[in-house]
């Protein structure tokens, strides 16, 4: 789906940052917005509250990062023109709230017990109020704005709308966790669609891992007789997954950014020799066409120019020619010479290309492999559950 005329690129690479962001943010709170508080960790107050509905999932998660997400969320907000949503004359308006939620975290991680505005449900209800208004004004916009806000809300709800696993949900986190392996395939439909949207490589790095972890099933998952170690194990992969995922929509890395020396290196080994390859075949199509152009001017040529000149003898190339016949000659070359040198110039110019070309075919591969969480334990788990 092409990105429609009143979007731009770059409209579209902040709306998946925002996207992840409101989802992102959710996610943390529900995991506990301050680490350092120990009786925020051991309830978990925030963890029944639903995800946000602007995207299709239905799935929940925590980091002390969560002041920037919001932060990060208030400048995408603004650079889209998502800062007047309600009006900004209305006192009390979803935006004016959202404006002020990075002061309201800022003063929650310095005492937990000095507001009541972040309530879980108070600010489940600020989130999904605002990116409900911001999900229509993209799509009144754009169809590709929407479904890249959305879509990348998706993405992020795979990991951060799962329950943290703990001793006594174990039973709830695996359920929610094949609930999070059905939806993949409906995250893969929507990468589809935003495709255009994307950085180099992005699209065939996010839809290759999202492949690889829709098979995340191991066999004591499907028992149903794990421990607690290995929920934490299976999920926190998950985690570094997320990372990179939202590393690449929020604009912070590139894909070929995960690229190792020996991944470079590899690449250039395999463009130059396939370029190589190419071109030595390309070589000897001309080659092959120039001597069937010779043969055609023996076999096709001269006979064609006796016709004009009947009285040619069969040595005239041996003898000196008359002027009529090197006009002829002469404008039979100079064609042939127009259209090897023409030939030769779209050559050259393709040239840079082809190697372009080269290097999209083979750098994917080693991306999606820098870029993949590989889920399997390398080794087997043989405790049981308590």
């Amino acid at each position: 789906m092409p990105i429609g005329d009143t979007s731009s690129a770059r409209e579209a690479a902040l709306a998946l940052g925002l996207g992840w962001s409101a989802a992102e943010m959710v996610g943390r709170y529900r995991h506990g917005i301050h680490p350092r508080n120990p009786a925020a960790c051991k309830s978990w107050e925030g963890r029944n509250i639903p995800r946000l509905s602007y995207s299709s999932r239905t799935l929940s998660s925590n980091n002390d990062l969560f002041w920037l997400a919001a932060q990060r969320l208030i400048v995408l907000a603004d650079k889209l023109g998502l800062d007047d949503l309600e009006g900004k004359g209305k006192a009390g308006s979803i935006d004016t709230r959202i404006r002020g939620l990075p002061g309201e975290i800022r003063k929650y991680i310095a005492d937990p017990t000095s507001t009541s505005a972040l309530e879980p449900e108070s600010f489940y209800r600020l989130l999904e109020d605002w990116t409900q208004l911001a999900r229509l004004e993209l799509g009144v916009r754009s169809q590709a704005l929407r479904e890249a806000f959305s879509f990348s809300g998706d993405l992020a709800d795979l990991y951060w709308a799962l329950p943290v696993p703990q001793r006594h949900n174990l039973p709830r986190w695996a359920a929610s966790w094949r609930k999070m392996l059905y939806k993949i395939p409906r995250v893969i439909a929507g990468l589809e669609r935003v495709e255009p949207s994307l950085p180099p490589y992005a699209f065939a790095a996010i839809k290759n891992s999202l492949e690889k972890w829709q098979k995340a099933h191991p066999s004591w998952l499907r028992d149903a007789d794990f421990t607690l170690e290995q929920a934490r194990r299976l999920s926190e992969k998950l985690g570094e997954q997320a990372r990179i995922w939202g590393d690449i929509l929020k604009g912070e890395r590139l894909p070929e950014d995960y690229l190792q020396p020996n991944d470079r290196l590899w690449i250039g080994v395999l463009v130059t020799i396939a370029f190589i390859t190419i071109l030595s075949l390309i070589l000897l199509a001309f080659s092959v066409m120039a001597v069937g152009a010779f043969q055609a001017i023996l076999w096709v040529v001269v006979p064609f120019l006796r016709s004009f000149f009947p009285g040619l003898p069969p040595s005239a190339f041996m003898t000196t020619p008359s002027l009529g016949e090197w006009l002829a000659l002469g404008s039979i070359m100079a064609t042939a010479v127009g259209f090897l040198v023409s030939t030769g110039v779209w050559f050259f110019r393709q040239l840079g290309s082809i190697y372009r070309w080269l290097r999209d075919v083979f750098t994917p591969s080693f991306v999606c492999r820098r870029t993949l969480v590989p889920w399997e334990q390398k080794h087997t788990d043989k405790g049981r559950k308590r």
